[in-house]
């Protein structure tokens, strides 16, 4: 997303026209924040559980998004990225394994995989929405990308906890009953 909005004019005249390494920065902070939550991610979900984790790391990502959107200079902009990236690293580390916790096993690779493909059809979604906000003439040329980039955490906090750890009490109560009546319709040999 940020080299599509490198390429609005307003986005430019808005912050000045970065220098190179600014621009830089603005690209790699993002890996920045993200390789910093990596160490101390995986503690929280083991701690406090997967869904809390994804749920903070959405919360930190919404935050990041917000800043970002309502940035008034570049340094806003650059906190606001590595918001983003330190919630990232803390939802996208979390939410594979809960996913393949509360799966069913016989639609887990599938799930888990869909997962994975999401994160290509969010940049592809984000090259278009940069591509068509072109025609903006406004700032909300580069806000509304800025603003679309909470809609994946505004979705998994809507429905984080919709899904319950109770589906896989009910599957393996289910599944044990399965064998108990299997087994007792079979004629002993």
């Amino acid at each position: 997303m940020m080299n599509g909005l490198q390429t609005l004019d307003l986005w430019q005249e808005y912050f000045n026209y970065p220098n190179p390494p600014t621009l830089g920065l603005l690209n790699a902070i993002i890996s920045v924040g993200s390789t910093l939550a990596v160490p101390i991610a995986p503690f929280f979900a083991d701690k406090i559980g997967r869904k809390w984790t994804v749920f903070i790391g959405s919360i930190v990502i919404f935050i990041g998004v917000t800043v970002q959107s309502a940035s008034v200079n570049i340094s806003m902009f650059i906190v606001a990225r590595f918001l983003i990236g330190f919630g990232t690293a803390f939802a996208r580390g979390a939410a594979p394994v809960l996913i393949a916790e509360i799966a069913h096993p016989q639609h887990r690779a599938v799930i888990t995989t869909l997962y994975d493909c999401m994160y290509g059809i969010g940049g592809i979604t984000a090259a278009w929405t940069n591509y068509g906000s072109l025609e903006i003439k406004s700032n909300w040329s580069w806000r509304l990308p800025s603003v679309l980039q909470a809609f994946p955490s505004v979705i998994q906090l809507a429905f984080l906890f919709w899904v319950s750890s109770q589906i896989l009490i009910f599957n393996f109560i289910f599944a044990n009953v399965n064998k108990v009546i299997r087994f007792q319709s079979h004629p002993v040999i």
